[in-house]
């Protein structure tokens, strides 16, 4: 039986551009931020509130706290630190 609540668990990166820490470590493929204002649509409650989407930002089901944290874990592993140019 499929679970009653479903947990989604994403990593994304802001640099100049967008990156999906999960599935892109060596940031080859920047992902577009985009928003949306809420419509309202039957049964909604989002009218004239704003959404903000990531297309191409993977979602990984979890079901425990360990696989959250092996996620964080693999995100981590793909982060690069460099120097702030000015």
């Amino acid at each position: 039986m499929p679970p009653e609540n479903e947990l989604l668990f994403s990593v994304l990166r802001l640099l100049p551009k967008v990156y999906d820490m999960l599935r892109d470590p060596q940031r080859l493929n920047p992902l577009t931020i985009r928003t949306e204002e809420g419509s309202g649509g039957l049964g909604s409650d989002d009218v004239g509130k704003t959404s903000i989407y990531c297309d191409g930002l993977i979602e990984c089901s979890v079901t425990s706290v360990s696989e959250c944290l092996e996620l964080i874990s693999m995100a981590e592993s793909h982060r690069v630190i460099r120097e702030t140019h000015r």
